[in-house]
């Protein structure tokens, strides 16, 4: 079963989203019968292939069915981060993640909300602990925060954890350029759009600006 999780995960980063779909299930089948006979042995294996479902289904634009992986990956993983948090919170962190970005491709905003406040809070914890692990997740939590706070309208809340994730992602772009540089470029359109909608227009076009050449010398 490790070499059908690991032939999906390889097919899945080949952009071959199907074939994967098709392996995940058959191990999430032995995963789930395993899992009802001896839970302590395999409850967090079948977490795993829950959020592997969810992954290949949301790459898919199969959002209500990847809705239901997300919240049955979910489910088992804060089972697991209850008992051992300092073992299983990472992944607790990530399901909290799925789901709310699942929620909002299917239009549950304020379903989100809590959710993604959820996965900021564990993941502010881990990358204080561990922050060389652990900052991007932050960082990627901190923009679907500020995304959240934006579609509520309260734009002066969406502000600080756009700028705290820009921040993150500046330091990450110094170690990794290359796969970091567009998301220093998201997060300063993120800011300058808040800032713009705050009235602080000077600060929103010199953000708009360094996003611009960024992206013109990428």
């Amino acid at each position: 079963m490790l070499r059908t999780r690991v032939l999906s995960i390889c097919l899945s980063d080949l952009g071959r989203h199907v074939e994967p779909l098709v392996a995940i299930q058959n191990a999430l089948s032995i995963w789930d019968i395993l899992a009802q006979d001896q839970p302590a042995s395999f409850s967090q294996d079948l977490g795993d292939s829950l959020n592997n479902l969810y992954l290949s289904l949301y790459n898919l634009g199969r959002y209500e069915e990847a809705l239901v992986a997300a919240q049955r990956s979910l489910s088992m993983r804060e089972a697991l981060a209850h008992e051992r948090p300092a073992v299983f919170n990472k992944d607790f962190a990530d399901s909290l993640h799925n789901l709310s970005v699942c929620l909002s491709e299917l239009g549950l905003h304020e379903e989100t909300f809590d959710i993604i406040q959820h996965a900021v809070s564990i993941r502010e914890v881990l990358a204080y602990e561990r922050p060389a692990a652990h900052n991007h997740e932050l960082a990627n939590s901190l923009d679907s925060l500020s995304n959240a706070y934006t579609r509520r309208g309260n734009l002066e809340e969406a502000l600080e954890p756009a700028q705290r994730s820009l921040a993150l992602y500046r330091e990450l772009v110094k170690i990794l350029p290359l796969v970091y540089n567009i998301s220093v470029i998201h997060g300063l359109y993120q800011v300058a759009q808040c800032l713009a909608a705050l009235g602080r227009d000077d600060e929103a076009a010199e953000a708009w600006k360094e996003a611009d050449d960024l992206s013109a010398a990428s």
